[in-house]
């Protein structure tokens, strides 16, 4: 959870394998969903306090959101290489 990773940020075939690598630790998803149920109540309080502070949803974005933020969804291969010299360029 402290790397942000969570279904929508990731194809299915990496959440798969967090979900096994959770398993074969011995972790839990039960606990694992308390945890993360415990810090959303949280967060949303602190949003309530200031909702002036917050100009997006944050809650559920769809994969083309992630793609635009991210650039792709984590397992996939990102669309552009950010070494590519052309993206330090300014336009002509």
């Amino acid at each position: 959870m402290d790397l942000a990773v969570v279904p929508g940020f990731c194809t299915g075939k990496v959440w798969n394998q967090i979900f096994e690598t959770l398993q074969g630790y011995g972790g839990s998803f039960t606990a694992l969903y308390k945890v993360r149920e415990h810090r959303e109540a949280s967060f949303q309080k602190e949003r309530d306090r200031h909702p002036e502070s917050w100009g997006l949803d944050w809650k559920f974005p769809g994969p083309e959101t992630v793609r635009e933020v991210l650039g792709c969804l984590i397992g996939e291969a990102p669309i552009l290489d950010p070494f590519d010299p052309l993206l330090a360029t300014a336009p002509p």
